[in-house]
């Protein structure tokens, strides 16, 4: 049976980007420009991407959406466009987890180099929160990153997700973890990474193609939804809601 066309959105980095996802190939993928405004630019994005492949909206039978952590304004516009695009469809919509979708692309594009330690390490995606922190989990990683099923990238990860400062997540970290990121956010953590001493870090940024290719695994999980009931992932609580309830990070995102 042909494998659903699906259409991937990741808007909860600065650098933006949808694909194009079939049968765990990347058809086309286009980056919007981080220097404007992503609410002017997503929806033609993510037009032009069409063009480029030669499909019309109709022909999209999936939808993936990148859910954060991450901005709380791009997580938005990215939701609300997805939304939009699938409004009045029964089609299937998963909310891929930003930093699974981060510690899969590493699995997946580096997994020759992040094997030779052993297939035992843990992987540690990180994201900027801001404030001189960072949103970080940590996933064991899979013996195939190819081939291994949804749940392991959406299971509860061994470090817990949340929003750390450097150094509370090298004291969580064990010393065999991989760092995972954008590279001017591993840069800020240099000084922290050579103080853990076997610490390590490879830059692989967040991409859409990749969240697609991980929302395959969770289609065929069944981890799907109707897309009415997306919701962002936000992880830190906005600052009016943090005084109102006294807790900064939302319920189960507890360093």
């Amino acid at each position: 049976m042909d494998r659903p066309l699906l259409l991937a959105v990741e808007a909860a980095t600065p650098a933006a980007s949808v694909a194009l996802v079939q049968g765990g190939v990347v058809l086309a993928e286009h980056r919007t420009d981080p220097e404007r405004d992503l609410s002017e630019t997503l929806l033609p994005s993510i037009q032009a991407l069409l063009a480029e492949a030669g499909f019309s909206l109709p022909q999209i039978e999936a939808f993936a959406v990148s859910i954060g952590p991450g901005s709380f304004t791009s997580l938005r516009v990215g939701l609300s466009t997805v939304k939009g695009l699938a409004f009045g469809s029964a089609l299937p919509a998963m909310a891929v987890p930003t930093l699974a979708a981060l510690a899969y692309a590493l699995a997946c594009s580096c997994e020759a180099e992040a094997g030779r330690a052993g297939e035992d390490r843990m992987l540690i995606p990180v994201l900027d929160a801001g404030r001189g922190e960072f949103y970080a989990a940590g996933f064991a990683r899979p013996a195939s990153a190819a081939s291994d099923p949804a749940s392991a990238w959406n299971a509860l990860p061994q470090l817990q997700e949340s929003v750390y400062k450097s150094s509370d997540l090298l004291e969580k970290s064990p010393q065999s973890a991989i760092f995972v990121g954008e590279a001017g956010l591993l840069a800020s953590l240099s000084e922290a990474l050579e103080q853990g001493g076997a610490l390590e870090s490879r830059v692989c940024p967040v991409q859409a193609g990749f969240v697609g290719k991980l929302a395959e695994k969770m289609l065929d999980a069944g981890l799907s939804e109707p897309v009415e009931g997306l919701s962002p992932r936000y992880v830190r609580r906005a600052e009016a809601e943090a005084r109102l309830t006294g807790q900064p990070l939302e319920a189960g995102h507890r360093s």
